[in-house]
């Protein structure tokens, strides 16, 4: 059985997918030289897509573990326990997870990182950048 390696949102001008993140596709399917495959279209949802995981992980967790002292992995884990785990006490938090962070639409993620910037702020003096005002695309791939 094969498997898939990785799902790549994209929107579709001339009969042609436009891929929201070309270098990070390129990357992906570096390895693969010469090997056969298939190559699947969904109609998809607006799902949660490659440069808001890029925003997610390289701006908010990066610019909160320079301020904690801490891994980006370790501000994730801290991030995500403070606001979508719900506690044993009954205590909810801001954002209750239904669903792997990865099925959240776009409109829903955003509303999560409007709220994350908001508390990063308040909070901690912390000021994260809105996603219009960083280089997604040419950021250091070491935070992902």
């Amino acid at each position: 059985m094969s498997r898939i390696v990785h799902k790549w949102a994209c929107r579709f001008e001339g009969g042609k997918p436009v891929l929201d993140d070309p270098s990070g596709f390129k990357r992906e399917v570096a390895g693969l030289e010469g090997k056969r495959g298939f190559v699947s279209v969904h109609v998809g949802t607006r799902q949660k897509t490659n440069l808001q995981n890029r925003y997610y992980r390289g701006v908010v967790c990066k610019r909160l573990a320079e301020y904690w002292g801490c891994t980006n992995d370790e501000a994730h884990r801290a991030i995500s326990h403070e606001h979508l785990v719900v506690e044993a006490q009954g205590e909810r938090p801001a954002f209750v997870r239904s669903t792997r962070l990865s099925d959240w639409t776009t409109a829903a993620w955003e509303d999560y990182m409007s709220h994350l910037r908001r508390w990063a702020l308040t909070e901690f003096g912390v000021y994260i950048e809105e996603p219009n005002e960083v280089d997604l695309l040419n950021m250091d791939d070491a935070y992902f």
